[in-house]
């Protein structure tokens, strides 16, 4: 009789900090019930060469909505500046913030139009990693295809998202979350013997194991 074990479940998180020569990403989120909407953003910086560039984003970014821009790898002495919509005179969200080069910026705004506000907050990441299982006819560890996936909420009460594991193994969820989160894994072997298996998972990677029902 063939015997399927869960051997081994790795999950691998993006981390905020990208590592050298990645572009750096600046991310813009006004949230539902702040005073004001993004008017522009401006982004200078040097370039790889050592020509002075810009970055203008000229369009809205309405409340709850977001913006995400990029600057190349290799730029040096980035600073941005955003004004908020309807506001006279000098005032700033952002009023030439410097950037560290290679690595993500997520920005959650708040406060009145006058009176602008920032967090500095940390950025989504994909959901990814790989499901192996042993199975004692082959005498060795195998993906396990077909595998649902759910990524919930730190709670376990909303669900984030939902994919499947390919012939591998491996899955990937298609969009970005952010914070910790609960995964619920759900499979069925020959056997049809439904599995469910639930982890939360931290800022990093973790590793766990079970057996397959009693």
């Amino acid at each position: 009789m063939r015997t399927l074990i869960i051997f081994l479940v790795s999950f691998l998180l993006l981390s905020t900090q990208q590592s050298k020569g990645q572009n750096t990403t600046v991310n813009i989120r006004p949230i539902v019930g702040v005073g004001y909407a993004v008017d522009w953003v401006h982004i200078i910086f040097m370039d790889a060469s050592g020509i002075e560039r810009k970055i203008n984003h000229e369009e809205n970014i309405p409340l709850g909505q977001e913006v995400t821009l990029s600057i190349p790898s290799g730029a040096s002495n980035i600073r941005m500046t955003a004004k908020q919509l309807g506001s006279i005179g000098s005032s700033r969200i952002f009023n030439n913030y410097k950037l560290e080069s290679n690595r993500s910026y997520c920005f959650e705004l708040s406060g009145t139009l006058y009176y602008p506000k920032y967090t500095l907050v940390n950025c989504g990441w994909i959901p990814k990693g790989n499901i192996s299982v042993y199975d004692s006819h082959v005498g060795k560890s195998i993906g396990l295809k077909r595998a649902m996936v759910v990524i919930k909420d730190k709670n376990g009460v909303s669900t984030l998202g939902s994919t499947f594991t390919d012939n591998e193994g491996n899955f990937q969820l298609a969009e970005q979350v952010r914070g910790k989160v609960r995964y619920q894994i759900r499979f069925e072997d020959p056997d049809d013997l439904k599995v469910v298996y639930i982890a939360n998972a931290h800022a990093e990677s973790l590793s766990f194991g079970a057996m397959e029902g009693p």
